[in-house]
């Protein structure tokens, strides 16, 4: 199994502005990159803020015949809006991974219109999450964050490469949300650089991550 991640972020490695989180740093030609990513992927990932803010299915524009990916969401509680554009995509199978408390909330928020699976106590372990998509055939997953996601998935080694488009912003603000957004890890997460691509004032990175589980 390959997992792959694609976010944007500032100069400053922020990834969104907190008072408008749904404002898109990247240009067109961003969007378009994640299309190409999206169409490597049978699973997308990303976490329930993530959901919060977009309000409706991780998808192809153009599927050109193929089934639309799996969307998996991650949440601790369990606890989702229940009316969304998210819950009404005929195309899309949707899964909720949370813990053993979240789960009857996670039950409730999605009434029978996603899988609803514990992956852990009282976090959602990366680890669990990836063994089950595997079980069900999954080869490719591309996580789409946000910021806390992306950490979980580097402190469970569960990351081999990351796609960065660096934009020539700077945001400043402590509470706009960082690429990778948690705790210092013990160990630093040593990256190889990969490709680099520069398209206009926007930079495409993409990087292996060293030390990475095989799954």
């Amino acid at each position: 199994m390959r997992v792959f991640s694609n976010l944007a972020s500032s100069l400053d490695g922020k990834i969104a502005l907190a008072k408008k989180p749904s404002l898109p740093l990247g240009t067109a030609f961003d969007r378009q990159m994640m299309q190409r990513l999206r169409l490597k992927s049978e699973a997308i990932v990303f976490g329930a803020e993530t959901l919060r803010v977009m309000k409706t299915t991780a998808r192809l524009r153009k599927a050109a015949g193929r089934e639309q990916p799996f969307n998996v969401v991650l949440t601790r509680s369990g606890k989702l809006p229940a009316n969304m554009p998210f819950w009404k995509d005929a195309d899309v199978k949707r899964f909720i991974f949370t813990t053993g408390q979240g789960y009857l909330e996670a039950i409730k928020s999605s009434k029978g219109r996603a899988f609803v699976e514990i992956a852990g106590k009282t976090g959602v372990n990366p680890v669990l999450v990836l063994s089950h998509l595997k079980s069900l055939g999954v080869k490719n997953v591309l996580v789409e964050g946000g910021g806390k996601i992306m950490w979980e998935f580097l402190a469970a080694q569960c990351l081999h490469e990351i796609n960065l488009t660096l934009t020539p912003k700077i945001l400043g603000g402590a509470s706009n949300p960082l690429l990778v957004d948690g705790p210092e890890f013990k160990k630093l997460r040593q990256l190889t650089l990969l490709k680099a691509k520069k398209v206009k004032n926007e930079l495409y990175l993409n990087y292996k991550v060293q030390g990475a589980l095989r799954f």
